[in-house]
C-alpha cells in the first residue's frame, strides 16, 4: 500500500473551524485507501497545536517543540527528518499560515500536493485577507516584481499593529517566526508553488490569480455530511423573523456590523426581527434590540441552531475562501442571504438556491429578508433545489472519490518518473 504522509501546522483534535474539519473529513476517507500518517508540531505557543483529546480516525505523529523553537528553519529540519524517517511515496500539504513555505522545504524530495484552505502565503494580511481597509486588493508579491514584493511585505508588517492583530496576538507572532516579514516570504512561497506536482484551492478566484503567474491548480470545494445537517421544512415566518449567523463577533470581516444595521433596518419598517448568533454577548452587542446571543455550538449539536432560525445570513466582507455556513444551512433547509464573494459564488446561484448580495450593504440585506417573506412559493422552491444542490455537488464521499483520489495518485506517479 502505497505511503502518503499529511503536513498539517494547524492539526488540533477533535477539529474546530472549516479548515480543520475539511482536513479530518478527506484524510478520513484517504486512509481507507493508503498507509496515511499525519504530521503536525505539538507546540504551546501562537496557537496551540498538536493538541488530542479523544480518539482518532487516521494515524497522527505529533512533533513536539518549546515555544522558542517554533521558527521557520528548526521547523523544516526537524520535519524533513521526521518525514525521513517515514518514507512517504507523497505528501499532502494541508494548512500552514506563514509556516507553509518551510513545510515545502522540508518535503521537497517528494512529489507533493499544496492544499490552499484560504489565500495564507499570498496575501500577508492576517491569513490572506486580499483587504486594503474595505476595499479588495489583488496585488501579491507572488508576481515576483520588486514592488509588489516591498508593498505586500509593509502590508503585511502593519497588520502586526492593527487591531486583527493585536487582538490574537498569535498571528504576530507567527508573521515573525516564520520570517514573513522578509522578502525572501516571496521567494519561499514561488518556490513552494514552482515545486508542487499538484495544487489545489477553493475557488476560481485564487485559481485566476495563480494562472496569472503562470501556476495551474484545481478547485475543490469543501464538504459536509448531510446527515448531521437534516432538513427541517421551511416555513414563512408569522411572527418574530428569527435571522441566524455564525461566527465569531470579533471579526469584523464576517460581516457582523452590517448585520446588526439591516435589522435595525427591517425594525423601521415595522419587520418583527431577530439576529441569532452563536457564541456569548459582550458589553457592547448583548445589549442591542433584537440580538440574541445563544452560547457556542459544538459540530454535533450545530444541526439545532439552524433549525431554530428561519433564514441565515452570511455577510462576509472579505473574499471568503469557500462557504461552509451556507452549505450547512442549505442541507437543513434553511434559505441563504449571502455576500456575493468569491467563496459564495462557488455555492449559490442567485435566486436559484439562495440569495447573493453586495459585500457590506445593509440595505441589500434588509431588501433580501423582505424579498423572502414577500416570496414564500419561491423561496420553498429555492430551498429544495438548495438542498438537492448540496447532496449532489458538497457530498465528502463524492468530492474525494472523484476529486482527491485522482490527483493523489497522480502523485505516485509522478514520484517514479
Amino acid at each position: 500500500m502505497k505511503k502518503l504522509a499529511v503536513v498539517d501546522m494547524m492539526f488540533r483534535w477533535p477539529p474546530d473551524g472549516g479548515a480543520r474539519v475539511d482536513l479530518k473529513e478527506t484524510v478520513t476517507r484517504l486512509a481507507r485507501c493508503y498507509d496515511v500518517r499525519l504530521f503536525a508540531p505539538k507546540v504551546d505557543c501562537i496557537i496551540p497545536r498538536g493538541h488530542i483529546d479523544g480518539p482518532l480516525p487516521f494515524e497522527v505523529e505529533t512533533i513536539p517543540f518549546a515555544p522558542k523553537e517554533f521558527t521557520g528553519p528548526i521547523l523544516a529540519t526537524r520535519f524533513q527528518s521526521v518525514l525521513d524517517r517515514f518514507a512517504p511515496d507523497a505528501v499532502f500539504v494541508a494548512d500552514g499560515f506563514q509556516s507553509k513555505p518551510w513545510v515545502a522545504k522540508a518535503v521537497k524530495k517528494y512529489p507533493y500536493l499544496l492544499r490552499f484552505y484560504a489565500y495564507e502565503n499570498v496575501c500577508l494580511r492576517y491569513n490572506g485577507l486580499f483587504m486594503c481597509g474595505d476595499r479588495p486588493c489583488y496585488r501579491t508579491g507572488l508576481s515576483g516584481r520588486g514592488l509588489d514584493m516591498v508593498l505586500c511585505t509593509l502590508c503585511g508588517s502593519k497588520t502586526l499593529i492593527n487591531d486583527r492583530f493585536s487582538k490574537t496576538k498569535g498571528f504576530s507572532d507567527e508573521f515573525i517566526n516564520a520570517r514573513a516579514y522578509s522578502l525572501n516570504h516571496w521567494r519561499r512561497t514561488r518556490y513552494m508553488l514552482n515545486n508542487a506536482s499538484q495544487i489545489v484551492v477553493y475557488n476560481h478566484l485564487l485559481k485566476s490569480i495563480l494562472e496569472r503567474f503562470g501556476w495551474h491548480s484545481t478547485v475543490v470545494p469543501g464538504g459536509i455530511d448531510t446527515d448531521c445537517f437534516p432538513k427541517k421544512p421551511f416555513r414563512n415566518p408569522d411572527g418574530v423573523v428569527r435571522l441566524g449567523l455564525v461566527g465569531r463577533i470579533t471579526d469584523i470581516y464576517k460581516g457582523f456590523r452590517p448585520a446588526v444595521r439591516a435589522l435595525n433596518l427591517l425594525h423601521r419598517r415595522n419587520i418583527n426581527a431577530e439576529l441569532h448568533l452563536t457564541g456569548e454577548a459582550d458589553d457592547i452587542y448583548g445589549t442591542l434590540p433584537g440580538v440574541v446571543f445563544r452560547g457556542w455550538f459544538s459540530r454535533n449539536n450545530l444541526k439545532d441552531f439552524y433549525q431554530s432560525i428561519d433564514i441565515c445570513l452570511v455577510p462576509s466582507l472579505w473574499q471568503e475562501p469557500f462557504g461552509l455556513v451556507s452549505i450547512e444551512a442549505m442541507s437543513a433547509g434553511r434559505p441563504v442571504i449571502a455576500s456575493d464573494v468569491a467563496g459564495q459564488r462557488e455555492i449559490i446561484n442567485h435566486l436559484e438556491n439562495g440569495y447573493l448580495a453586495p459585500p457590506g450593504s445593509s440595505e441589500a440585506i434588509a431588501d433580501a429578508v423582505v424579498w423572502c417573506l414577500d416570496h414564500p412559493e419561491t423561496v420553498n422552491r429555492m430551498v429544495e433545489k438548495a438542498e438537492l444542490h448540496v447532496r449532489s455537488h458538497f457530498n465528502w464521499d463524492t468530492l474525494v472519490e472523484t476529486r482527491y483520489l485522482p490527483l493523489v495518485d497522480s502523485l505516485f506517479y509522478d514520484g517514479n518518473k
